[in-house]
Order: structure tokens, then sequence, then C-alpha cells
């Protein structure tokens, strides 16, 4: 921690006044956003009966917590990881929600940003976070309470995009290093979050491998990446 605080310090301290001006802008309207996000996640985030039965889960102790999970895989579906991650935040009613989910968005937009121009600042990053929770902040309430802000909705589909950009970002980072254990445990549980999710994790990085052969060949550089993710987004 006190090396990442040092970092930052040095890092400002190279800025000029412009620069400075800019980034304490830029972080200003995103925490100012965010807070909106929050706010409004706390007023009027639903409590539907899916809700109040994946809470039940953890309501009685470990045993009953494992034994509800297996009988859920048996009657209803596989998507154990995102199930049961929606258990644990059940566990603090909407409040953890509602701070989960500005979070999730701020990523999906600040990661979807940095896939699409390799290049882009750290600044620019976070003003496509602001610019996404602008955007969620525009939406009509009356459609985003049972959408956006149902919870285990929230976690059925923004989750699992979540964390393909998470597990996505760390494979564009070491693809050609080789797999980490991180990178490579985020990858399949980005697999194993929803069938649709699955399917499309497998599918980017298939593809993006395929890409960076023909990038070697044929010397594209990073057009086919941008198509790819241009294309799934």
């Amino acid at each position: 921690m006190t090396k990442l605080i040092k970092n930052v310090s040095d890092q400002w301290s190279k800025l000029d006044k412009k620069q400075k001006a800019n980034t304490t802008l830029s972080i200003s309207i995103f925490a100012i956003l965010a807070i909106c996000c929050w706010m409004l996640c706390e007023t009027i985030v639903p409590v539907y009966i899916d809700d109040v039965m994946y809470g039940s889960f953890t309501d009685k102790g470990l045993s009953h917590f494992l034994e509800m999970n297996w009988w859920h895989i048996n009657n209803f579906n596989g998507r154990t990881f995102v199930h049961v991650m929606l258990q644990l935040v059940l566990i603090f009613n909407e409040h953890l929600y509602a701070i989960v989910m500005p979070i999730m968005l701020a990523v999906i937009f600040a990661g979807f940003a940095k896939l699409i121009n390799p290049n882009i600042t750290k600044i620019g990053m976070l003003n496509s976070a602001s610019a996404g929770l602008a955007m969620f902040l525009a939406l009509n309430h009356t459609y985003l309470a049972p959408t956006l802000l149902w919870m285990s909705g929230g976690f059925n589909y923004i989750f699992p995009l979540f964390f393909i950009v998470v597990a996505y970002s760390l494979f564009m980072k070491t693809r050609h290093e080789g797999f980490s254990f991180v990178t490579a445990l985020c990858v399949l549980l980005a697999s194993a979050t929803t069938e649709q999710y699955g399917m499309y994790t497998i599918g980017l990085i298939v593809i993006t491998l395929f890409f960076d052969f023909i990038d070697k060949k044929f010397n594209i550089k990073n057009k086919a990446n941008c198509l790819v993710f241009f294309n799934f987004y």
C-alpha cells in the first residue's frame, strides 16, 4: 500500500498545472457519478422472489448452504459460481449490491476502452467509466428496476460481463508470455458464469489467438483484435 501511494505521488509530481487540473476534474466527475449510482441503487433496488430464494441459502449455516446449492445444481442449472456470489452479496440485502453494481459497470466501460484502444491513458479509462455511469443514470428508472437493478438479474448478466472483461484484459496482457495462474483462474471462472458468457469467453480467446497468428503472418497489428472486440460488444 505504501509503495502504491508513493507511485501515485511520484506520477502526480510529474504532471504540469494543466494536467493536474484535468486529472482532478476527471476524478471529481467520476466520484460524483459513482456516488449518484450508489444512491440510486440504495433507493430503488427491488427485491424479487429470486432474491428471496437465493438469500435463504445462507440463513441456516454452512451445511444448509452446501445442501441448497447442490439441490439447485440438480434442479435448476449449473450457474453455481454466479449464484454463490449472489448469495454472499444478499447476506447484506441490497446494501452491498448498491456498491458492487457501480463498480462492475465502471470496470466494464473502462475495460472496453482499454481493450479497444490499448494506448489509452488511465485518465482516458476513468473518463470512459464516467461516461458509462452517466449513461446508466440517464436510463429510465422504471426499466432499470426489473433489469440492471434486479439483484439476481444483475448477477446473471452484468457480473459475467464484468468477469469476462477482467479475464480478457489479463489474457491480453500475458498471452505472449504464457498463461499465469491468475489469468488461467479468471478465464476459467469467466467461462463458468453462464452458458452464454462461457461461450463468449472461449470464442474471444480462440479468435484472438487466431488473429495473433494472422498478425504475425500478415503484419496487420491491432486491427484484428479491435474488430473482434467491437463485434463482441
